[in-house]
């Protein structure tokens, strides 16, 4: 048998300025997209063939090389498994998020049943990816919904599935995928494969399967739903588009959903379906660009009358502080006499966001971080909320020694306590990464705020946006300050997003504020959402912000802080040096992060700003980063 010269991209890291295909040689037929395992150094890897050729063909290239060509090991599955599609997606994706593709692999990986994949027949025949898969196709629409009634939603999936066709349904939360899968049709459910992680493994290796086969069938995912097999996908939709979770940011691989389902589309010649109540600046813009097709009509959707409540001036007028406005008790009572809901948003947790000496002014931070300790009443304990690091409350000040140790702060477990003894009779319930850190927990308090047939109280932070949809009578932003007091590019946006969210899920918004001048409050306040996008995205057009420009933060952290201002210092003055095109790509810092401090290494960061149309000239400057900086391509905050 003629050797061959195979190309691979290994399930492992290879750093991205080193070629991510690998070249090896076999006597064996494998197929593009098969599996094979290799030595990797002193280690085996499981890869992916990416491409074959004839020795022969490449003999006098061979010839010329300084490496010596190595065997296989063993061939996993010689037959096609991941397709070309997805192929070009791995790559794709490590280029453009600058990621190793083994780890976008090696993640995709886990899912597989090699075993399965071994046994024929229990794999489908992949009839559909024949003629019946080249039918008619959607053109490739990008289409915007504000809101996709239950009617239009199944019309939609039960067509596909008739058409003889796949369905991509993304979710940003697990618990909201749960719940709209709950509330299927059974003809749909039964045609609807769950894929998240907290599915057994088992069984996202059997739904991986049944995705691969070619079944017409639907799927209900989570991010990592991209890089499924798809055969014949004509729909993907993108539930809530403007939701933060769809960017992986804490581990890798790093990359954000909802571009990766465009390009996912792209190779598919799929249609893609974005669905908001509150669409984000990006696809605002993409609207105003023609780039995707407008369903229903933009800043439409019914919204709460806004009342401002300046809380400087009841500072005035009283002598004791309080969380609570008059205006605010007042509509609350009258509220709950009629048997109403109320939600009160407070996006900060704990009992006191920051604990300090009244005698001296010392602050109590993390030993760890630059960071406050906030006070948990339940487990009466200071915590930190950026390494977990717990301490017991002091008793007197570990500076002066003085006595006068005060908390102070508006976290949700201070709100609660306020309002549990303000109304005593009302179920009152806490909704917070600490009292509920499971889904399964987020779910009960949930359903046992729902079920509460008199007057209630929900106490919430913006986990409240990763559940279910809820009515309320009254909503109130008790501290509006806290949400604006930001320093990063897309805190308007943030804002903009948070503030419509509750407005469109209440009959009345109360916020209370201690600026009532604030600009952006005063626009959301005569409802003027339109007139906020076109100033927002001006603001960032005339500074190079995303949408307009691409925004990767670069960090680097040290246990020593001189040795990370040194080093983000020597990378700063390599990259301006090695920038052959400042006019698409601007360079800033070094600087502080925003967390600056976190479990005793100090943080650095450096900015890029690059044009969209400067990718290449990106690329090359990235490639010369050494290994232990990290990469955050299109990051949400800075």
């Amino acid at each position: 048998m003629l050797m061959k010269i195979i190309k691979i991209i290994p399930g492992t890291k290879i750093p991205l300025n080193q070629s991510q295909l690998l070249t090896y040689f076999s006597k064996e037929n494998i197929e593009p997209g098969g599996l094979v395992s290799i030595k990797l150094r002193n280690r085996k890897a499981i890869g992916v063939v990416f491409e074959t050729e004839d020795l022969r063909q490449t003999k006098m290239n061979l010839r010329k090389s300084s490496f010596k060509l190595k065997n296989i090991e063993k061939v996993l599955v010689p037959n096609e498994i991941i397709d070309e599609k997805l192929r070009e997606l791995i790559l794709w994706t490590s280029l453009y998020y600058w990621e190793p593709a083994g780890i976008i692999l090696k993640s995709m990986l886990t899912n597989i049943s090699l075993k399965e994949l071994n046994k024929k027949e229990n794999i489908y025949e992949n009839g559909e990816k024949n003629e019946k898969g080249k039918e008619k196709n959607d053109s490739n629409k990008k289409e915007f919904y504000g809101n996709l009634n239950n009617k239009q939603h199944y019309k939609i999936l039960l067509d596909t599935i008739k058409g003889k066709r796949q369905v991509l349904e993304l979710y940003p939360e697990i618990i909201k995928l749960e719940q709209a899968y709950e509330k299927l049709p059974e003809n749909l459910k039964k045609k609807t494969l769950v894929f998240h992680s907290e599915i057994k493994k088992s069984q996202l290796k059997k739904n991986w399967l049944r995705i691969f086969s070619g079944e017409p069938i639907i799927i209900f995912s989570t991010r990592q739903g991209v890089f499924l097999p798809f055969k014949n996908l004509k729909i993907i939709i993108v539930n809530d588009e403007n939701s933060l979770s769809y960017k992986s940011r804490d581990q890798h691989p790093k990359y954000n959903a909802k571009h990766v389902a465009l390009k996912l589309s792209d190779l598919h010649k799929a249609k893609i379906i974005f669905i908001d109540k509150v669409l984000s600046f990006e696809s605002y813009l993409n609207i105003k660009d023609e780039k995707y097709f407008p369903r229903t009509e933009l800043f439409k959707e019914k919204t709460a009358k806004i009342e401002i409540v300046d809380m400087i001036k009841l500072m005035e007028q009283r002598n004791k502080f309080s969380y609570f406005s008059p205006v605010l008790l007042e509509k609350i009572k009258s509220i709950l006499n009629k048997n109403g809901t109320i939600l009160l948003f407070q996006n900060r947790r704990g009992l006191a966001t920051y604990v300090y000496c009244k005698d001296c002014g010392y602050f109590y931070e993390c030993p760890n971080c630059k960071s406050s300790l906030v006070y948990y009443r339940d487990t009466n304990k200071l915590i930190c909320h950026l390494c977990n690091h717990r301490e017991n409350p002091p008793g007197g000040c570990r500076k002066c020694h003085g006595h006068l140790v005060k908390y102070s702060g508006h976290g949700t477990q201070r709100i609660f306590k306020e309002i549990t003894n303000l109304f005593s009779e009302t179920p009152i319930h806490l909704l917070d990464l600490n009292s509920v850190p499971t889904n399964i927990e987020k779910q009960k308090i949930i359903e046992n705020f729902t079920k509460e047939k008199k007057g209630k109280i929900l106490v919430a932070t913006s986990i409240i946006f990763g559940v279910q949809e809820m009515k309320f009578d009254l909503i109130s932003i008790l501290n509006f300050d806290l949400l604006v007091n930001f320093p990063d590019f897309s805190t308007g946006e943030r804002v903009i997003r948070l503030v419509r969210k509750l407005a469109i899920v209440s009959k009345e918004l109360i916020i209370q504020t201690y600026n009532t001048e604030d600009s952006l409050l005063k626009m959301l306040h005569s409802g003027q959402y339109e007139e906020l996008y076109k100033k927002e995205l001006s603001l960032r057009k005339a500074l190079s912000y995303p949408p307009y420009w691409q925004i990767i933060s670069l960090k680097y952290h040290h246990k020593d802080e001189i040795k990370a201002e040194k080093e983000s210092k020597k990378l700063y003055d390599q990259l301006m040096l090695q920038n052959i095109s400042p006019e698409g790509i601007k360079i800033l810092g070094p600087m502080s992060s925003s967390k600056s401090r976190v479990k005793g290494f100090y943080y650095r960061s450096i900015i890029l700003k690059v044009k969209r149309s400067h990718l290449k000239e990106r690329n090359h400057l990235l490639a010369t980063l050494p290994d232990f900086w990290n990469i955050d391509v299109d990051a949400i905050e800075i």
